[in-house]
């Protein structure tokens, strides 16, 4: 939190005319923060990846309180900065109940804060710990980094959730979502 605050004060106190990529921790973004860039930035993002402290403790490791996105969210809510905040559905060990609560919890996000929320398929990167967990050998390696995007399009090969069932529930997140904002 002090960095942030200090590379902020920094710029402003040079003039510097800012608008960076973030994606920034939530439980890293102080009220004081946020008051620096107000001006300056015209979307604030972070990720959680999932609304299950399970899956965001054990699985990812992320070491997040989820009631930190709560209280950034209603700060910039309050002082009118936009908020997108990424989640992750299909992740390793991820059951029905665990995506349901990732995406309720989006949704409430989005309906009491204006949260904008982005929901993306577990897509594992070469060279990670999720990536090392599918066990491949050298040839279903070779295969999938030449077909990477074609192979995580129809969905992932460890999660215990069935593709076409996680693109159900992104389906009836999106409808969920849409009428909301119709209303």
């Amino acid at each position: 939190k002090k960095r942030l605050s200090d590379v902020l004060e920094l710029l402003n106190g040079l003039g510097f005319d800012y608008e960076f990529p973030n994606g920034l921790r939530a439980d890293n973004i102080s009220i004081k923060a946020l008051s620096m860039m107000k001006r300056k930035i015209s979307l604030l993002s972070t990720s959680i990846e999932s609304g299950c402290p399970k899956i965001v403790n054990r699985v990812i490791k992320k070491n997040l309180n989820l009631n930190s996105i709560n209280e950034l969210a209603e700060s910039c809510a309050k002082k009118r900065i936009p908020l997108a905040v990424h989640f992750i559905v299909g992740l390793p060990e991820e059951s029905y109940k665990d995506i349901n609560k990732t995406l309720n919890f989006a949704a409430e996000l989005s309906e009491k804060y204006g949260v904008i929320p982005l929901v993306q398929l577990a897509t594992p990167i070469p060279g990670s710990e999720l990536f090392n967990k599918l066990k491949l050998n050298k040839s279903q390696e070779e295969d999938l980094l030449d077909n990477y995007m074609k192979y995580f399009s129809k969905g992932n090969k460890f999660s215990k959730v069935p593709f076409q069932d996680l693109d159900r529930f992104i389906e009836n997140f999106n409808v969920r979502i849409n009428n909301k904002k119709i209303e």
